[in-house]
């Protein structure tokens, strides 16, 4: 059996929950942190806090949606990831004239957060957009944003959707991608 080290689930400004966690054979690396968030949850995150933090990630979504390229479907989207570590990461939807080019909110902010510290994970993502100018109902990832999200999520990673009348839902994403492609389906 080879050692792990501590591993920490939860929000990072509270301190989260330390797990000592031992990887046996066969057990990957993602495989071992989907086990642990399945059997540990963190409740200590009181509401002021998840409020401050939601309104934080929701308002630099918000910002960032302006930004997105969508002369084709004038669909606007923005994304704001929360990184284990507690940094935010922004990404808006790329349209290009030749459609299957273009690139989602969700791995736009997926790609800065590589692109500006490396591999984290993921605790919580705030997605919003629709028409510009326009109320919508909420937005959510597609399919192929959900399995990008889940190669740095855990089964406890918090998706939050809000429309532009403040109608707000939150998901577990073990919820929203149960049965994901991960690097144990790999020979």
């Amino acid at each position: 059996e080879t050692g792990i080290d501590e591993v920490t689930l939860g929000w990072p400004h509270r301190g989260g929950i330390s797990v000592r966690a031992r990887q046996g054979p066969g057990m990957t690396g993602s495989r071992l942190r989907r086990h642990i968030g399945s059997k540990i949850r963190n409740e200590n995150l009181g509401h002021a806090d998840q409020d401050d933090t939601l309104n934080r990630l929701f308002a630099a979504a918000d910002r960032v949606r302006m930004h997105a390229h969508a002369p084709y479907s004038r669909f606007f989207v923005g994304a704001a990831l929360l990184t284990s570590d507690g940094k935010v990461h922004t990404g808006c939807n790329v349209e290009n004239s030749a459609y299957p080019l273009g690139i989602c909110a969700e791995a736009s902010a997926i790609a800065a957060m590589i692109a500006n510290q490396g591999r984290m994970t993921i605790d919580a993502l705030c997605v919003v957009g629709g028409p510009q100018g326009q109320d919508s109902g909420v937005v959510m990832p597609c399919g192929g944003c959900r399995q990008r999200i889940f190669e740095f999520a855990t089964p406890q990673t918090r998706l939050y959707v809000r429309d532009k009348k403040g109608q707000q839902q939150g998901f577990d994403f073990g919820t929203l991608l149960p049965h994901a492609f991960d690097d144990t389906d790999l020979p």
